[in-house]
């Protein structure tokens, strides 16, 4: 009894102090702006089932919260503030707070939350922001001056979009943020009204009979604000500007459907849709789902329903194939379009709005990665006015800031903005990219507005030692790398030693096929010796990215080292010798069948490597162009290593 008085008094306590020191802005302030079907029976407590309704309000302060009431634990929520999603959240049942932000600068921000699981997963009520006290909420600055609404099934919805094609579905695995109608939206600036459910078709949901009207079907449904319940019904305002259908692909799954139910239905939905929305342009569009036979027939009905349409003259209608899924860009699970797939879409469908609209473009990015270690790309939703003083950029690396020296446009696809960075990044750090405002602006001359910490995805992989070897002569140790590496111009940052760190000394390098060192011993190893390695800033792969220090590494010794004879002059013979022209003459005692020449400076930098076939033959120096002087030139075969100074004098 007594912990339970504690416990209220406890409760009581926090209240005041919250009340004290917060405001409640209720979810009936007209200053909220809601985008997406919401149920205002009760204007405190509005509620919504839809994936991709959003709530987004402009506040002063430095923090803010909200209170939801949620009807279960599946439900998820991207949190946007000040243009940027910073966390996604898990719904919890009941009435509850959700800390958003604390800390903010003194000033106007806007948050914004989205919902990106379906009607499937539950109702969720709004009960209002809860901002620093003696605060309150302004107009929103960033007009978003268009509505597009979204009619369709679980490519809409962005079933599995965020899973891999063998997963099993889960809240967690959709996110309607990242869908072709929510990116749309973004690209045209424009606010996103979403109806759609998994499964559903125009006449028959998925699994139903191909002959038989669906009773929940969505042209019977469509006008519900929830899809579940049968009222309130929605006002359909505000009318959106224009309306786009995704569907087909359920009433189809089968590979069989009625024709004829089909198109009548068709017909009977845009009838309706423009006469409730007083002749909003609509796109009727064929999913990326849809291939072969079926999305011929598609086409061909829908095309056919867009032209009759057309002929009543109540609005415009027009058909546009979003492009099907060819697996490049992966398969989400079922073999629903991924994230990138939806990308893709969306660019093609925001041109082709813009075509029929002309509605301005705003530029986003939505890609970044990695190039190599010194250059990151961004990829855009549309075209980027090239710029020789394109700047505003900065790169975060973990930690560091990481200068970007200067950015050009791809001279190929200009929706690629290519990064020079000023130090290198490394394999494993996480990337964030921002933008104040600078010069880029698109082929329209919008220019792009300033973001924070956009991830760039860092694909780089980390330059490492696959093996190191001494080979059967005992006098040469190859480090084979996991790529090409740069040329090397010494190899001061290699040392060897055995084990009683005793240094061996290199007499000459090279590098053979852009990824083997080959450190040339003035001795040989004997089969007892244990050798190791270390390496300290000197490898660097051609990607930029350069080798950790390698502290000890263990080199491999053979069982047998056969004995060597460099210089014997009667099993190798080089000449001429100085030479005077571009072609070296050998001779070789013993051939096992392969050798291979090559040809050093004095620093160990290697300017030719040739496969040798034959006993005697020729060593060919027309394919580089050397200064007179000296160099090394080296034979090297399956038992014995071969190594002269050569005189070069073709300059003359």
């Amino acid at each position: 009894m007594i912990k339970s008085i504690l416990l209220i008094l406890s409760i009581l306590v926090n209240t005041l102090v919250l009340a004290a020191t917060f405001d409640t802005i209720p979810a009936n302030n007209p200053l909220i702006e809601y985008s997406g079907r919401v149920d205002f029976t009760n204007s405190l407590a509005p509620q919504f089932s839809y994936s991709g309704v959003s709530v987004r309000a402009s506040f002063q302060g430095t923090s803010v919260a909200i209170i939801l009431n949620d009807e279960g634990l599946q439900n998820y929520y991207n949190i946007i503030l000040d243009n940027k999603v910073i966390t996604r959240i898990q719904a919890i049942v009941g009435i509850n707070t959700y800390e958003i932000a604390t800390g903010l600068k003194d000033t106007i921000h806007e948050i914004e939350i989205y919902k990106l699981t379906e009607q499937y997963f539950g109702i969720t009520k709004f009960l209002g922001y809860i901002i620093d006290k003696g605060k309150t909420i302004v107009p929103i600055s960033n007009k978003r001056n268009h509505i597009i609404e979204f009619i369709g099934n679980s490519i809409t919805c962005g079933y599995g979009n965020e899973g891999a094609s063998n997963d099993t579905f889960g809240p967690t695995t959709e996110n309607n943020y990242l869908t072709y109608g929510a990116f749309t939206c973004r690209n045209l600036n424009a606010r996103y009204f979403g109806v759609c459910v998994s499964g559903i078709g125009l006449y028959r949901n998925y699994g139903s009979a191909s002959n038989v009207e669906t009773y929940d079907c969505m042209a019977n449904y469509y006008n519900r604000t929830i899809f579940k319940d049968s009222t309130p019904l929605y006002t359909n305002t505000p009318r959106p500007d224009l309306i786009c259908v995704d569907l087909g692909t359920n009433d189809f799954s089968s590979g069989v459907g009625d024709t004829a139910l089909f198109v009548s239905k068709y017909f009977q939905f845009i009838d309706s849709l423009q006469y409730k929305n007083k002749a909003a342009d609509i796109i009727c569009l064929v999913g990326p789902m849809v291939s072969g036979s079926l999305l011929d027939k598609l086409k061909r009905l829908i095309s056919f329903v867009v032209d009759s349409a057309n002929k009543w003259n109540r609005g415009k209608v027009y058909f546009f194939e979003l492009s099907h899924e060819l697996g490049d860009l992966g398969y989400g699970i079922g073999g629903h379009p991924t994230v990138a797939q939806h990308n893709k879409n969306a660019n093609e469908l925001t041109a082709f709005i813009d075509s029929l609209e002309r509605w301005s473009i705003t530029p986003i990015v939505n890609a970044g990665t990695t190039l190599n270690g010194k250059e990151i790309v961004l990829t855009f939703n549309m075209e980027i006015s090239d710029s020789t003083a394109i700047n505003g950029f900065t790169l975060i690396a973990d930690s560091t800031t990481i200068p970007i020296l200067s950015s050009y446009v791809d001279s190929v696809d200009d929706t690629k903005l290519h990064c020079l960075l000023a130090n290198s990044i490394k394999s494993d750090q996480k990337l964030l990219v921002s933008y104040s405002m600078g010069t880029v602006e698109s082929m329209y001359n919008v220019k792009l507005n300033p973001f924070y910490s956009f991830t760039v995805t860092n694909n780089l992989i980390a330059t490492n030692i696959v093996n190191a070897s001494i080979n059967n002569t005992g006098k040469v140790l190859s480090i084979l790398i996991n790529k090409k590496i740069e040329p090397l111009l010494n190899v001061n940052g290699i040392t060897v030693f055995d084990d009683k760190n005793n240094i061996l000394l290199i007499d000459s390098f090279s590098i053979v096929n852009n990824t083997t060192i080959a450190l040339y011993l003035k001795e040989q190893i004997k089969t007892t010796d244990s050798i190791y390695l270390t390496i300290t800033s000197t490898v660097i792969g051609q990607d930029q990215i350069a080798m950790e220090d390698v502290i000890k590494y263990n080199v491999t010794i053979p069982k047998v080292i056969n004995s060597i004879i460099i210089t014997d002059q009667s099993e190798c013979l080089i000449f001429p010798n100085p030479t005077y022209s571009k072609t070296l003459k050998y001779t070789l005692s013993q051939f096992s069948g392969q050798a291979f020449a090559k040809i050093c400076n004095l620093q160990g930098v290697e300017l030719l490597s040739q496969q040798l076939n034959t006993k005697e033959g020729e060593i060919d120096i027309n394919a580089i162009t050397i200064p007179n002087g000296c160099y090394i030139v080296t034979i090297i075969t399956d038992h014995k290593i071969y190594s002269k100074i050569l005189y070069v004098y073709t300059n003359l």
